[in-house]
């Protein structure tokens, strides 16, 4: 039998208060850009700990790919990105 998971708040300040290895387990085996983005803040408002907060945003960002939820950049970003366009 599972437990729940406790609400996202719960879980971000959990998270924010356990080991640099299990905070990494609990950050990538997670599939909810709730929770991910529950814990950055968490992580910000604490000692804002920047190696944790730059893990928590990459993984955002895949779990957006992988779910669709990721907009696409504009073309105009697009080529600005890419040094195109510039005079």
């Amino acid at each position: 039998m599972s437990r729940a998971r406790p609400d996202p708040e719960v879980y971000a300040r959990r998270t924010h208060d356990t080991s640099e290895e299990y905070f990494r387990h609990r950050v990538l085996n997670l599939d909810s850009t709730e929770y991910l983005r529950e814990i950055a803040q968490a992580e910000a408002e604490g000692e804002a700990r920047t190696e944790r907060i730059k893990l928590i945003n990459q993984h955002i960002a895949e779990v957006e790919v992988e779910s669709g939820e990721q907009t696409s950049p504009s073309a105009e970003s697009t080529s600005q990105q890419r040094g195109e366009g510039a005079t």
